[in-house]
């Protein structure tokens, strides 16, 4: 059978490519490179998805930013108001001071508070405690949205190291291990194994493009099968018949179309209901 050979010439390319469609790294994404329009644009008009996906430590930093900016501004407004508007304010720190008392919303004590009759000043702190409500909502809802993200869930997924060829019954298989390493259940797991390959026929402008098409999955059995019990590691494979896109490969076809094969595991969190994707 030439199967066995073919099939781990296949694999020893995929672990070592110089860049993998799917890495250790970045476990939740997957390594491609968009052209033909800028990354700015686009994300920029998104902010909502931009601030759940950014890196933590970015994100740390436009967190606070955003607020120290809003307070710096409203600080300098106020310290344009007249003397008399808002007492107590000598110079600008003063001024930075009131306009966090206002954002928070912690109340004015001694000297700086605004004079009731002043109409532009009292228009002002009402603006900023409109806004600040809105940044304060809008910050919560994005921080609670990336704690509870389902795709931190992944990380206690773990597929075998190694894809192993088997031969029983006259049938080969091409098999790896799944577990759960949480004791609560991920709902409805559906395995898919992919095979992506390089088309230098597709017509793209640059002549040339990753095409991929879904392997047959199946869990022990003969009966193709994506559903997979992760109650224990459960093992799942692709037989490799006469329909198979393996079949009747040579090693030259394998290395000339860059092939590699990436796991997917779809299932729903049973604790969040969240809807997880596990690579």
């Amino acid at each position: 059978m030439k199967e066995e050979p073919l099939l781990q010439t296949m694999l020893q390319r995929t672990s070592s490519m110089r860049q993998r469609v799917c890495t250790n790294r970045k476990q939740h994404g997957l390594v491609a490179r968009r052209e033909g329009l800028s990354k700015t644009i686009v994300y920029g008009t998104d902010l909502f998805h931009t601030m759940l996906h950014i890196p933590k430590g970015r994100f740390c930093l436009v967190f606070f930013a955003i607020y120290l900016f809003q307070y710096a501004v409203f600080g300098l407004l106020y310290y344009l108001q007249a003397e008399h508007c808002i007492k107590g304010v000598k110079h600008y720190l003063h001024a930075l001071w009131f306009s966090v008392q206002t954002a928070a919303t912690i109340g004015y004590g001694g000297d700086l508070s605004p004079d009731p009759y002043c109409s532009a000043t009292n228009a002002l702190v009402t603006c900023q405690v409109i806004i600040s409500l809105l940044t304060d909502y809008s910050m919560l809802g994005i921080v609670f949205t990336r704690f509870a993200n389902p795709s931190s869930r992944t990380s206690t997924i773990r597929f075998s190291k190694q894809m192993a060829m088997t031969h029983q019954n006259g049938i080969w298989r091409l098999t790896f291990r799944v577990a759960n390493i949480r004791k609560h259940q991920i709902l409805r797991p559906e395995v898919r194994i992919l095979l992506l390959r390089f088309n230098s026929k597709h017509p793209d402008a640059d002549g040339a493009g990753y095409l991929h098409q879904e392997l047959q999955t199946t869990s022990g059995g003969l009966t193709p099968s994506k559903i997979a019990w992760l109650g224990l590691p459960t093992s799942m494979s692709h037989i490799i018949d006469a329909d198979s896109p393996l079949s009747g490969m040579m090693p030259a076809d394998m290395e000339q179309e860059d092939m590699e094969i990436l796991v997917l595991l779809d299932g729903i969190d049973a604790t969040t209901s969240g809807v997880l994707q596990a690579r």
